[in-house]
């Protein structure tokens, strides 16, 4: 999840689904990685889309007066990153003042998704145990 968390914002079809998958982004982060941020780059609770954009400009701004060293920056910078990304889309799946949400067309990289296009988004991820092995030499 958390190294194909492209894919599953692009997926993402509700402000509620983006929520989701930071959600499980977060939780796959490991405890050491996470004690080796800022405190200030933390995300606290996020419930909706204010609660993200709030978290993402809280770790921007912990990202902006960073002091620490770089292996701790790069995992500030990969927070970031996401969260931002996150916003994002959670903002693109949101309708405007005087938008409804059926008329919301949900953009991914400023094109709109065909069924076609939503159902390969939408497939699960292979079971490790589906994978074959590869060989030295194929």
């Amino acid at each position: 999840m958390r190294f194909r968390w492209r894919t599953y914002l692009r997926s993402a079809l509700s402000e509620e689904a983006v929520i989701d998958v930071v959600r499980q982004y977060l939780e796959a982060w490991k405890p050491e990685e996470i004690a080796r941020l800022p405190a200030s780059a933390c995300p606290g609770t996020i419930n909706s889309g204010k609660d993200l954009i709030r978290e993402t400009l809280k770790v921007g701004q912990a990202h902006s007066q960073f002091t620490g060293t770089r292996a701790s920056l790069a995992l500030v910078q990969e927070m970031l990153l996401f969260l931002t990304q996150a916003s994002v889309r959670a903002m693109q799946l949101t309708p405007l003042p005087g938008e409804s949400v059926e008329s919301l067309q949900r953009p991914v990289g400023g094109k709109v998704l065909s069924e076609e296009e939503r159902k390969l988004f939408e497939a699960p991820e292979p079971k490790p145990e589906q994978a074959k092995p590869v060989k030295d030499g194929d």
